[in-house]
């Protein structure tokens, strides 16, 4: 098989996956709609450490932070040494079929994460040849799901299931956020 017939079917073998494996979330079919959202952390301040040693990784991480945070709905900021962040954003060898996942450290009665830990899988990112860009769209995604924001089919959401378009977060995005943190105090 040639190399770019591989690289085709490696792509649609990844995007239906997605779907499969992300299939129940909820849908939304118009731009206007806002992306739905699970839970949110007590603050919209919201602290983070990048455990990530390689620079690649980490620039993905922090565009993935530049990008939530030029939506000014949360402010996500490096939690100072020596405190336990809220969100510790680091990569693994092999998250398993999955491009990336959470790991919720503590959680109160009301759903309300105190602490979570992503991981965005190298084996995937190496597979599939992505480059900067999807590396930090895939990183953006993982951080909308921990601040909150659930899965869509939609194409108009950086939460979408089946594709890697948009990169950043849309209108849709900014709007179920704001819907997530709505009378969430700043500090």
């Amino acid at each position: 098989m040639s190399k770019p017939s591989k690289t085709l079917l490696q792509t649609l073998t990844v995007l239906i996956s997605l779907l499969c494996l992300w299939g129940a979330g909820p849908t939304s079919a118009q731009a206007s709609k806002a992306t739905g959202y699970s839970s949110h952390f007590p603050t919209r301040r919201i602290t983070y450490r990048i455990r990530s040693t390689s620079q690649k990784y980490k620039k993905s991480w922090n565009r993935a932070i530049k990008n939530w945070n030029k939506l000014h709905v949360v402010s996500l900021v490096k939690a100072p040494a020596g405190t336990q962040p809220q969100i510790g954003l680091s990569t693994k060898a092999t998250c398993g079929k999955y491009f990336g996942y959470s790991n919720y450290t503590d959680v109160d009665n009301n759903g309300t994460p105190a602490g979570i830990d992503l991981y965005l899988s190298r084996h995937f990112v190496r597979d599939w040849y992505l480059d900067s860009s999807d590396c930090a769209a895939l990183c953006t995604s993982l951080l909308g799901g921990a601040l909150g924001l659930k899965t869509t089919r939609s194409i108009n959401s950086i939460m979408n299931t089946g594709s890697m378009m948009p990169d950043t977060p849309t209108k849709a995005d900014k709007k179920g956020l704001q819907n997530a943190y709505r009378g969430v105090p700043w500090n």
